[in-house]
């Protein structure tokens, strides 16, 4: 759908997810930069913040099914969402994650 909506072949991403650098160089300071301050742009960023951890913990842990049990994505992202900033996001998971 992105590739369609976009007219891009990567679609409307600037990046693809990547653990490499060259690839996807996407880090929390690529927010201060221009371009970034929309909401698809920290989305985007953030998204591949999320998808680093999620890979690493693949690394050590190994997968299953409930590696990344929803509760606490959830308890986080549901009803301040569309308000919560991505240090905020932050701050609200990881202490969700030890609890759970």
């Amino acid at each position: 759908m992105g590739a369609w909506a976009a007219n891009r072949a990567q679609g409307i991403r600037n990046y693809p997810y990547s653990l490499n650098d060259t690839i996807n160089p996407s880090t929390y300071q690529t927010l201060d930069k221009p371009g970034y301050w929309g909401v698809h742009a920290i989305g985007e960023v953030w998204a591949q913040i999320l998808w680093v951890v999620e890979q690493r913990l693949i690394a050590v842990h190994g997968f299953s099914d409930d590696l990344f049990p929803l509760h606490p994505w959830l308890t986080v992202l549901s009803p301040r969402a569309s308000s919560t900033d991505p240090v905020l996001a932050r701050n609200l998971w990881c202490p969700s994650m030890v609890t759970h």
